[in-house]
């Protein structure tokens, strides 16, 4: 992992609705940054940005977590180690190992680009006329 980049891990786990279960992480480490989202169905589709606290009631036969493992630029390079406890009806442990490299990802970019959707591409229920009008904007 470089300084300065984000990983993302999903976990899944058999459940039962209703089930309730604990998140604890064992240890802070010197600058990583952890944190946990529920994977919610919203308007039909999966979405990982419902925060939670420590507890999560599941709604389904399989619940998925979404952890994200942020490691700031200013970490030291070294190995690292932390254990989830998923503490409920049944108890899983996870291992996370991190290895930070001597390499830090820039916080802006040297190549000036532009992120994000631009018209001309979104043409998808737009007419013949419509759509090549939207194609040749620019």
């Amino acid at each position: 992992m470089a300084r300065g980049e984000v990983e993302h891990i999903q976990l899944v786990f058999p459940s039962k609705v209703n089930e309730e279960y604990r998140f604890t992480f064992d240890r802070y480490l010197k600058g990583i940054q952890i944190s946990a989202r529920e994977l919610k169905k919203m308007n039909g589709y999966y979405d990982a940005l419902v925060p939670f606290k420590n507890q999560l009631k599941c709604t389904d036969t399989l619940t998925a977590v979404w952890i994200t493992v942020q490691c700031p630029s200013r970490v030291p390079v070294g190995k690292y180690h932390q254990t989830i406890k998923i503490e409920g009806s049944k108890h899983f442990t996870i291992q996370l190992d991190y290895n930070v490299h001597h390499t830090t990802i820039p916080l802006k970019s040297s190549i000036p680009i532009t992120v994000g959707v631009e018209n001309r591409c979104m043409t998808e229920g737009l007419n013949d006329k419509e759509a090549d009008k939207e194609r040749q904007r620019g």
